[in-house]
């Protein structure tokens, strides 16, 4: 399944990854699984729309989520230092 991470403000696609999951597979993991390799790829997230993604666990140190939508989305365990 193809996604699209979009800047909130502009609609501009910031990253786009090819998740390989069941049909059973959430929703909000694909696109946590997404973020994730957004993040491992250096991908600009500043901005980004990342409502109801589930995060819990992630690796996003040194982040920049500046003007993030993050609305409903899962942090818990995720690893945020020095994330912005």
């Amino acid at each position: 399944m193809k996604f699209e991470i979009k800047n909130s403000f502009t609609a501009s696609v910031i990253f786009t990854a090819e998740i390989e999951a069941s049909d059973e597979t959430p929703l909000s993991i694909k696109l946590g699984l997404a973020v994730q390799r957004a993040f491992e790829a250096r991908a600009d997230l500043q901005g980004a729309n990342l409502r109801g993604a589930n995060l819990q666990g992630a690796y996003l140190r040194d982040a920049d989520l500046q003007g993030a939508n993050l609305w409903d989305a899962n942090l818990q365990g995720a690893y945020l230092r020095g994330a912005d």
